[in-house]
């Protein structure tokens, strides 16, 4: 054993002290709020101006009520309603076409947002058309969907005699509340998103891990066994106990990294004053982590140890992403 953990430890602070090691403590938090948290603030960010959206009502009915439906519904900060809607009239002929060459230019000249056309059948058509440079606006092209349906919903109401406001308290939506059990009986109020974040992290810290430890696991033995290092350590030692050195130090390593990433998480929480996974989860997620985590290097180990060359070191590698990605 004494011959194992002095593999472990060799193996532990030849890689710690690297630049990859300390690069990789970063990147993956970096990655995590580049893809999970960035996108959801810069959607949900306010506006700060007003945006000016043109609409074409070939109808000539439900312009001004679409106005005042966004005006009222959404306001910024200071006052002023997030949307303005500019009437473009529909021409001469009524034909949408004629319309849409001057509506086409104030786009490009970024005078407006875009414009929506509602057509003359808005009574009976389910489609509205919005153009604009930037469709992929989804919180305009939301907003915008949501007011029209309900102008739209509130005129076939009255047309049929229903009052508006009965009907809309009647379907007005009901929220499921989500309490997870335990065992014990305990209750615990738990939503899908924050259930699914959780092992989401969980497995994106796995396999990011796995990956990056698996890879210089094989290429610690490629290299070895071509500086001929290999045959020096069994001389020294059993290969029983050169593999569980390799996989006790690069554990360890992984467990580092795991260590540092959960201590900046429990500082975000900290900070913003929120419960990321309770006490329990987190000694079990960490349990699972490390026996996942053994079971994984143990592979790699197998895996690369009849590798001589770094053709097929690359080929093992390759194989193995399967064996993650398949679960």
């Amino acid at each position: 054993m004494r011959k194992t953990f002095t593999v472990a430890r060799w193996e532990y602070l030849e890689r710690i002290k690297s630049k990859a090691f300390i690069i990789s403590l970063f990147l993956m938090p970096v990655i995590m709020v580049a893809t999970g948290v960035l996108p959801t603030l810069l959607a949900s960010r306010p506006d700060t101006e007003s945006k000016v959206i043109a609409v074409i009502d070939q109808s000539g009915e439900f312009a001004g009520k679409l106005s005042r439906a966004l005006a009222e519904r959404f306001v910024l900060a200071n006052g002023q309603p997030n949307y303005i809607l500019r009437p473009i009239p529909a021409g001469p002929s009524g034909d949408a076409a004629d319309a849409r060459r001057p509506a086409d230019s104030l786009v490009i000249a970024g005078e407006i947002e875009g414009y929506v056309i509602l057509p003359k059948s808005m009574m009976t058509d389910t489609i509205v058309e919005y153009r604009s440079e930037n469709i992929g606006n989804f919180k305009i092209t939301e907003r915008l969907t949501a007011v029209i349906r309900e102008v739209i919903t509130e005129r076939r109401l009255r047309d049929r005699g229903f009052d508006p406001q009965v009907v809309k308290e009647l379907t007005s939506p009901i929220e499921l509340k989500t309490i997870k059990l335990s065992k014990t009986g305990q209750e615990e109020e738990a939503g899908f998103a924050q259930v699914f974040f959780t092992a989401y992290v969980f497995m994106m810290m796995m396999f990011f891990l796995v990956m990056t430890s698996g890879q210089i696991l094989v290429r610690s033995i490629l290299e070895e066994k071509s500086n001929r290092v290999v045959e020096i350590l069994l001389s020294s030692c059993r290969p029983s106990e050169l593999m569980a050195g390799k996989i006790m130090g690069l554990s360890g390593l992984a467990l580092t990294q795991m260590g540092f990433w959960v201590a900046i998480g429990l500082a975000v929480s900290v900070k913003l004053s929120i419960t990321l996974v309770p006490l329990g989860t987190a000694f079990l997620l960490g349990a699972y982590f490390v026996l996942g985590y053994l079971l994984y290097a143990s592979i790699f180990v197998a895996a690369g140890a009849p590798v001589s060359t770094e053709q097929e070191a690359q080929q093992i590698n390759s194989y193995l992403v399967l064996i993650l990605v398949i679960p």
